[in-house]
């Protein structure tokens, strides 16, 4: 993997990720610091701070994609094994969903600078099941290097955030860069703003861990997403 200037960690144990959810394809986008997700309904095109990550792309969308790479890449019969094991994926009896997998490696950065800068807790912390498995980083790693990293290479245009500086815009610190919490896709959520980032709605009785609607209805694999306590 290339290397990557790692974010301090006194930046990112002081901070939270700002997460907003796309109400057309159910995606995750990463909010950057000075930016604020508007009240409503929110929607990938509307990500002026990483333009290169503002198309939505539905899991079935995003598989049709991936699995013609992987045919034009490794040809029709390894393209088919791999599609068959791909749906036999899970951890502790949680499916693993290689669209949500992309979808959060990528709004923070790329692979690279996920592992890098052990940022791979974002990533399966709030999946019991998966952060209950022995050596679930690895596991996760080995899965991602399979099945996405090739994919990544060839097609990701997002920002890498593969530098101090860069990483630490995804990072806000309560009283020091603005605006900490979630946003799912009704626009409802938690939030705290101490830095000129307008506030994203008040805070409910007691807040809790969101589901989409989609993910209620399908039983997927989408994250919850929180304020980190």
């Amino acid at each position: 993997l290339p290397e990557v200037e790692r974010v301090p960690s006194s930046v990112t144990l002081a901070g939270n990720l700002l997460w907003v959810e796309c109400h057309i394809c159910g995606q995750w986008a990463t909010v950057e610091v000075g930016h604020a997700a508007a009240r409503g309904e929110w929607t990938c095109a509307r990500n002026a701070w990483n333009p290169g990550m503002a198309e939505c792309l539905t899991e079935p969308e995003f598989d049709s994609r991936l699995h013609s790479f992987w045919a034009k890449t490794y040809g029709a019969e390894v393209a088919a094994e791999l599609e068959k094991s791909q749906a036999r994926l899970q951890l502790r009896g949680d499916r693993i969903s290689l669209w949500y997998l992309y979808n959060m490696v990528t709004q923070l950065g790329g692979f690279a600078t996920v592992w890098g800068n052990v940022w791979m807790v974002v990533i399966y912390r709030e999946k019991p099941q998966w952060a209950a498995c022995t050596s679930v980083g690895f596991r996760v790693k080995k899965v991602y290097l399979k099945y996405l990293y090739p994919y990544e290479k060839a097609t990701f245009r997002g920002k890498k955030y593969d530098t101090a500086l860069e990483g630490a815009k995804l990072w806000r610190g309560l009283g020091q860069l603005g605006v900490k919490g979630w946003v799912g896709a009704d626009g409802k959520g938690f939030t705290v703003s101490t830095a000129g980032d307008p506030p994203l709605s008040s805070p409910p009785a007691t807040a809790g861990p969101k589901r989409s609607a989609r993910e209620a209805n399908r039983g997927s694999t989408k994250p919850l997403k929180r304020p980190k306590t």
